[in-house]
This record gives structure tokens, sequence and C-alpha cells, in this order.
């Protein structure tokens, strides 16, 4: 009995012995040489073009990366990430002005005349031929000097069946010392106070202040737009858009709207035209020496020597007008305006005459004053 039990205790033993043996090698065997291999089976799959894409969905593998800029996935050799700025006036045409060192630009549905935008001179509003908000701008801004100087027609046939009447955009520019008093007043103080919707504008390096007009005009015929001032080199300058439709609301007598959304494309287009407003001319200051000789009283020209940037300058022509502001340190001569200097020049028999001339430098060379001061001999 006791042998039995001592051959239970031995079997029981081996039985031990071998459970831990297969459990333990089968632990091992998992660890040291299924498990590796799994592992490589893993990186194996990743490698696989394909088969690592990332939370965009990207295929680094294949060299793709996530674009933000353009919401795709793209090869960065083949493509740039960078979305190139679509510039909205490509194909516009293009408006100089060389007196005043300016240029604006214009989409191709806008012309220099009223006739070229196909407007019927018998038929058509005969404000046109006069901007028509430019006598009211002159008299409500308190700018009776303002001139016009450059006016664009949008073409008549554009909305021809929607009750639109006129639309146009102007460059006007103001001169006199007492009406750009006036002008600075207008492009001063915070923004909406005293006129409708008064909105500050940096337009190509230049600050203007853009109001409002409304024109509620007798027997259907209704307008809206905007005017810009700014005043720069002692001058003023003022551009407003305008255009005027047929609206039956509140007259009986007309049948045709304006329909709400041409009204604001209208009103985009004029404006888009106002930001592309920029001065063409470099500022500059200059020491110059005038040929007694070349005054022109007519034309209010002079030629001189000088020196700009540190550079000689042989000859130089210098144009003035109303607006340029002339002074002198000679208190015994009076110069207020060019006929003064015109007088003392003439006849002049002495030592050289020395001005400080600012202005805008020409495309050809030339140079328009807008201030001159009279250093002396």
């Amino acid at each position: 009995m006791a042998k039995e039990k001592g051959i239970s205790t031995v079997i029981g033993i081996i039985i031990i012995v071998v459970f831990s043996a297969v459990v333990f090698g089968g632990v091992f065997a998992y660890q040291y040489l299924i498990q590796p291999k799994e592992q490589v089976k893993i990186e194996n799959s990743q490698n696989i073009v394909g088969g690592d894409k990332d939370e965009h969905g990207c295929i680094g593998s294949a060299g793709y990366s996530w674009c933000e800029a353009k919401q795709k996935c793209l090869r960065v050799w083949e493509e740039k990430c960078q979305v190139t700025p679509v510039d909205p006036t490509a194909g516009w045409k293009t408006y100089t002005n060389n007196e005043y060192g300016f240029e604006i630009k214009y989409p191709n549905d806008f012309y220099p005349n009223a006739i070229d935008a196909k407007y019927d001179g018998n038929a058509t509003d005969v404000r046109l031929n006069n901007p028509f908000e430019l006598e009211s701008i002159k008299y409500n801004y308190k700018l009776p000097k303002l001139n016009s100087i450059a006016t664009l027609y949008l073409d008549a046939k554009e909305y021809k069946n929607s009750g639109f009447q006129f639309a146009y955009f102007n460059v006007g520019v103001d001169e006199d010392a007492s009406d750009v008093a006036t002008c600075q007043t207008l492009v001063s103080g915070p923004a909406g106070s005293g006129m409708s919707q008064k909105t500050p504008l940096n337009i190509n390096g230049k600050t203007f202040y853009r109001y409002k007009l409304y024109d509620d005009a007798m027997g259907g015929q209704r307008g809206t737009g905007y005017v810009y001032f700014g005043v720069i080199e002692n001058k003023c300058f003022v551009m407003h858009g305008f255009h005027a439709h047929i609206d039956s609301r509140g007259f009986s007598d007309v049948k045709v709207n304006f329909d709400d959304s041409e009204v604001s494309e209208i009103s985009e287009k004029l404006n888009s035209v106002a930001i592309t407003f920029k001065f063409t001319n470099t500022v500059v200051e200059m020491s110059l020496w005038p040929n007694v000789n070349t005054f022109d009283l007519v034309n209010k020209t002079f030629q001189a020597k000088g020196v700009r940037d540190s550079v000689s300058v042989k000859n130089i022509k210098v144009y003035t007008n109303s607006s340029t502001k002339i002074s002198s340190q000679d208190m015994a001569n009076s110069f207020n305006n060019f006929q003064d200097i015109y007088s003392a020049m003439k006849n002049w028999v002495g030592p050289e005459w020395w001005f400080t001339v600012r202005g805008t430098v020409q495309s050809d060379g030339s140079l328009s004053a807008s201030e001159i001061f009279i250093q002396g001999q």
C-alpha cells in the first residue's frame, strides 16, 4: 500500500514537471520565436506603399504630405504648398495722369467717355456730361474749387434690362488752400463721426476716408455711391463712384424695379476701381540753382542744376502750378507766387540763387513742384 502511494507521488511530480515544461516552453517559443516573426510581418506591412496613411489620408512612404493652404495631399517637389495670390485686376486697363502723378486701374466694361460706353447722347441723363454727384459733393462738403480730372463710365448695356440708368467713377483734385484745409477735416476724426458710414482706408500707402452717398431723385430714379477723400502733397484728392437706376418702389407711374443684388454689384465694381488708386511718381526734395534765363511766365516753368540723392543733376525742368507753395527767408523780397519769382529773375545779374524744391519726379525726369523755398543767393 505504501509502495503504491509512493508510485502515485512520483507520477504526480512527473506530471507537474512535464506540464511546467510545456507551459514554459510555450511561453519561450512565443516570446523568442513566434512574436518576433509577427513583429517583422507588421513592420513589413507598414513599409508597403499605402500602408502608412496619416490622419488626412496622405501616404508618407509615397512622398505625400498634407498641405493646409490647398487642403490636399501633395508632393512638395511636384507642387508647391503655397497658394499663388490671384490678382483681381489682371487684364484691366490703366488710366495714368502725369500731371498729378497717379494711376487707376479699371475693368474692361468701363470707358473713358460716355459715347464709348454706349450711352445715347440724346436720351441719357445730361448730368453725365458733368458727373452727377460732383456738384453735390462740392456743395455738401464745402469744396467749391474741386475740379474733375477723369471720369470712367460703366458700359450702358451691362444692365440694360433692369432699370439701369448710368454709372461712373470720377477722380477730382482740389488745390485751393482753403478747400484743402476743409478737406483735411474730412480725413480726420474717428470713423463714423458726422457722416454716413465714414471709413478710413489705406489705399496703396495713402490714407483715404470713404463716405456713403445717397440720392433719392424724384420720378422713380434713385442712386447710390461712395466718395473718398485724401490729402496728399497739399492737394485734396476726391474719388467718387455713383450709379442711378429706375425703381418703382414708392412711384406708381414706374413699373421697373432695380434688383438690390445689382445695386450691390455695381457699388462693388466702383469701389474696386477706387482701391487701385496709386501714385506713380517719386516725391523728392532737391537743392536747385535755377538758370535765370529760362523762367517761362506762360507755362510757369524754369530749368535748374542741382543735387538729388547726393548726385549732381546738370539740367532739370521744374513745373509749377497754382497750388505750388512759394516762400522765402529773404525778408527784403516778397515771393508769394511764380510771378514774383519771374519778376526778380528776368533781369538778374549777380550771384546764383539757391532754391529748395519739393515735388514729384515725372516719367521724363522733370520735377512737378509742390513747394519752393527760396534760400537766397
